[in-house]
């Protein structure tokens, strides 16, 4: 009888727990384009006002001064939400101590603050300093703040799967994070076309339902076949996420609650043992700088895509997250369908490894990466800068204006597979037991490159406006030149001596 009640009692958390993921996923996604929009709006009204020389309002808010602030802001806004990060560990033990759901439900909470106060503070503009929205990841202190969130969903997700599942129930959480960015921005699209501000409220509106819909407390009887602390630990291993800060310390799955003191002895300790694998490993150094550089590179597209093709080619921003929309499905095509097959035909062919098809898949990528990038930020024209978006990615009402833009945005998107071949690659030069202290190093590079990206980009494009418009694509220029130093550095890696470079 337990034997079948086990598998009722996953699906009862684990289905509550993948409609909350989609629907924070599906929240934070919708939001982006519009957000950019009423940003530049206000700031036009604020620094441009109506009686300003230029007649008519969009040129008006393509100006020189409204976009170096507008750069600013989003810079910033990047920067200080990287931030809370720092508390991550005192939030997991509050998770280990009054359980995992509570948790998540306080870390949504602290989000849906976050972003109501953006909201109403652009809503009462007229009352209030645009600049106050940086106040807002002070909200993320409730719960810890998307770090969290992504956490105690794998953590959740690896207590209730079977472990013969686990590792594809991470995979569709992955895929589901893509399809729901790619249906969040498909929709801001259309909406924003008829009311801005109908987007943005809808998002809230999902973070409120993902609050509601999280699963009931998992009782600790039914975690049967509990996670091992390779997999608890590490759950960002299966889900490379640009956007997410995975806590390495989260998933410990100790009966008895660790006391705060124990964590941070255990954080120094797990920092030296970090330093010693390290140290004296060429190999890893070279893997961890690449994907240090490759995140980097990728964070360029978010964080510049929508001002650079707004004031490029004076599109609304409804025209360029669809464009944006349309680098994210490349992306999922290629996760979920092209990156397998790619790899099980390299495995098939006659004396390849493993070792081989990781390299093979993770240079390609970073290849497409920097060649992406530096398409969209030639920007001769719509078309080629696409085909660059795309390729980073994957990791005909446009009218072009030559053929660059398109080359660009698809190229980018298809290096969707960059981050696992480098994971992979890296478990091939080191011990086993020291992959969980190298994957959280994985992750404090994550963090460290997001909030990198913001001051960089912001600052390269407030650069290229002051050169012209032309010089705009300044911030995808950088890009390019970051991951292209990753490119010499893949003839350096070596797997560790005693790997055995088995054949497919």
């Amino acid at each position: 009888m337990a034997r079948h009640n086990v598998p009722s009692r996953s699906t009862r958390v684990l289905l509550p727990l993948l409609l909350t993921a989609f629907l924070f996923f599906l929240g934070e996604n919708i939001q982006s384009g519009p957000r950019t929009q009423i940003y530049e709006s206000i700031l036009c009204d604020q620094i441009l006002p109506n009686n300003a020389t230029t007649p008519l309002s969009s040129a008006r808010c393509k100006d020189k001064a409204v976009q170096e602030e507008l750069a600013f802001l989003k810079g910033t806004e990047r920067v200080l939400g990287a931030i809370p990060t720092i508390l991550v560990i005192p939030w997991s033990i509050f998770a280990e101590r009054y359980g995992r759901c509570l948790s998540l439900r306080l870390a949504l909470f602290g989000v849906l603050c976050e972003e109501a106060w953006s909201f109403l503070i652009c809503w009462f503009s007229n009352t209030f300093p645009i600049r106050l929205i940086l106040l807002a990841p002070v909200f993320e202190m409730i719960g810890g703040g998307p770090g969290i969130i992504i956490t105690m969903i794998h953590i959740l997700a690896a207590e209730t799967a079977t472990e013969e599942k686990r590792t594809t129930t991470f995979f569709f959480i992955r895929a589901m994070a893509i399809a729901a960015a790619v249906l969040a921005l498909l929709g801001s699209s259309l909406l924003m076309s008829h009311h801005v501000w109908v987007p943005w409220l809808l998002g809230l509106f999902c973070l409120l339902l993902a609050i509601l819909t999280t699963p009931s407390e998992l009782h600790p009887t039914t975690s049967q076949n509990p996670p091992d602390e390779h997999t608890a630990l590490n759950p960002g291993q299966y889900l490379d996420d640009h956007t997410s800060t995975v806590s390495q310390e989260s998933g410990s799955s100790t009966k008895e609650p660790a006391s705060i003191r124990s964590r941070l002895v255990q954080t120094t300790q797990q920092l030296h043992q970090g330093a010693r694998v390290v140290y004296g490993n060429t190999s890893l150094v070279i893997l961890l700088g690449m994907s240090f550089l490759g995140q980097l590179g990728e964070d360029s597209l978010p964080m510049a895509l929508l001002l650079y093709i707004s004031k490029r080619y004076n599109w609304e921003f409804a025209r360029a997250n669809f464009l944006w929309s349309l680098g994210e499905a490349v992306r999922f095509v290629c996760l979920i369908v092209l990156l397998p097959r790619i790899s099980r035909m390299l495995l098939s062919r006659a004396g390849s490894t493993t070792y081989k098809t990781d390299f093979a898949i993770a240079l390609a990528s970073a290849t497409m990466l920097s060649l992406g990038t530096l398409l969209l930020g030639l920007g001769v024209s719509i078309p080629i800068s696409t085909i660059g978006m795309l390729a980073l990615s994957t990791s005909s009402y446009i009218r072009s204006s030559g053929n660059l833009v398109y080359a660009g945005v698809i190229l980018i998107s298809a290096t969707g597979g960059l981050n696992s071949a480098l994971r992979s690659l890296v478990t091939m030069t080191i011990s086993s037991e020291d992959i969980s202290v190298v994957y959280s190093i994985f992750t404090i590079l994550h963090v460290l490159s997001t909030s990198l990206a913001g001051p960089i980009y912001s600052g390269a494009f407030a650069l290229g406006l002051q050169f012209g418009v032309e010089y705009t694509g300044l911030p995808f220029i950088v890009a390019a030149a970051l991951v292209g130093l990753s490119l010499p550095m893949f003839f350096l890696v070596r797997p560790r001596g005693d790997y055995e470079l088995v054949t497919g």
